[in-house]
């Protein structure tokens, strides 16, 4: 399952729990899969930008 505060990283638009439509309007809501909310093992990621520290 997914967790409100995963959809909210992925909607940040969502404004709260429940999601009224009086009007009828679409709404497309991205829902993450597993694989997009875990780091992938043995993946280096960068920890800073060397543009950041001053020479």
């Amino acid at each position: 399952g997914v967790t409100y505060a995963q959809l909210k990283d992925f909607n940040s638009w969502l404004r709260s729990d429940k999601l009224t439509n009086k009007t009828g309007k679409s709404y497309l809501l991205l829902v993450p899969t597993a694989e997009s909310l875990y780091y992938r093992k043995g993946e280096k990621y960068p920890v800073h930008d060397s543009r950041w520290v001053q020479k």
